[in-house]
């Protein structure tokens, strides 16, 4: 049965078509939205409204990864949005109900993160008086890698050099590995 959905009531799909097809009997499956941006309410994600980048998007489940997606990303200033949010986004209003939902983002999916610790032990090696700023601006938009250094509280003038282990640590982690603050 094709009946519309009821994602826009003033165009005539109410969901009136669901209660009919049930009334006959038939069963239904329950209906959530896809195909839709995710909120934030984190300011430093809503700072970089306009940034678009690849990324790698995967939706975990109690330490489980359910599903994972690659491709642009958006960030928009109410949160995220880009044909990577559209379609894991389905997944997880499907998935709010059960513990411990989160999904991860990996903002460097041209790498592993293996290996981009060699890459970064090397640049380190031969220009170790490179900012770390400006590495990562190679890597990704600037607007992006700034924020990125606010999160992990590395100044934005530290040469490679003088990145500390737990510092270092840490923004590999954020790169490779960030939860979203998803409110909706």
């Amino acid at each position: 049965l094709c009946t519309g959905g009821l994602s826009y009531p003033s165009t005539g799909s109410d969901g009136a078509g669901y209660a009919i097809a049930k009334s006959f009997g038939h069963s239904m499956i329950p209906t959530t939205p896809a195909l839709t941006p995710l909120l934030s309410d984190d300011p430093d994600w809503k700072s970089l409204s306009g940034i678009s980048m690849p990324v790698e998007m995967s939706l975990w489940l109690e330490k489980k990864k359910i599903i994972s997606y690659e491709g642009s990303l958006l960030f928009t200033h109410f949160g995220f949005s880009g044909p990577v949010v559209l379609d894991i986004s389905r997944h997880w209003t499907r998935s709010l109900s059960k513990l411990q939902t989160k999904i991860l983002v990996n903002f460097l999916p041209m790498f592993k993160e293996d290996v981009f610790i060699k890459e970064f032990k090397k640049m380190t090696e031969s220009k170790p008086h490179r900012t770390l700023k400006h590495y990562l601006s190679e890597l990704c938009p600037e607007r992006f890698a700034l924020m990125l250094l606010e999160k992990v509280k590395i100044h934005e003038s530290v040469v490679l050099n003088q990145v500390r282990r737990q510092d270092r640590e840490a923004l590999i982690n954020l790169i490779f590995q960030n939860p979203l603050s998803i409110k909706g």
